[in-house]
């Protein structure tokens, strides 16, 4: 594995419980839309598989839902460079609460766990510190995972 630093990542949070996840992995970009809120908590998703990792998880998953589809992560520790995980990304077509078919694979890289826990904690700082305007804040109200997000902010700062 080559530590890889160009990797970056930015979430959106958008109106009415709908995000948009980009990801920028050399000089590609891939692109994860219509995120739903409906049925699950992407941040909050996130934010425990990050919680995970830096608890020396060897691997973690999670599935974005999107209506209809979804998104699923993985990330797989490195179990001879323990400061190294590998992220599959794959989309799927089954709707909410139906086993996943037609999975492919939209993305797969390898990461420093200390620049993803990076990428990962100033997206969601950058969404927490917008939430407190007004207008930021109106429709997209109860979107995010405070709790989760302070205990990461807690393990990051260390």
């Amino acid at each position: 594995m080559s530590d890889r630093d160009d990797i970056d990542i930015l979430y959106s949070l958008q109106h009415h419980g709908w995000s948009t996840c980009i990801l920028f992995v050399g000089n590609k970009i891939y692109s994860i839309d219509s995120i739903s809120h409906a049925f699950g908590d992407p941040m909050g998703d996130l934010v425990s598989a990050t919680i995970s990792i830096i608890g020396g998880a060897s691997e973690v998953e999670f599935i974005w839902w999107h209506e209809p589809g979804g998104t699923q992560w993985k990330i797989v520790r490195d179990r001879d460079r323990q400061h190294q995980i590998k992220i599959i990304v794959t989309e799927f077509s089954a709707s909410y609460g139906e086993l996943m078919k037609d999975e492919t694979t939209v993305v797969e890289f390898e990461i420093k766990v200390s620049h993803f826990l990076t990428l990962v904690y100033y997206q969601m700082k950058k969404i927490s510190i917008l939430l407190k305007e007004k207008n930021f804040d109106k429709d997209r109200s109860g979107e995010f995972p405070y709790a989760e997000f302070y205990k990461f902010e807690s393990l990051f700062l260390l």
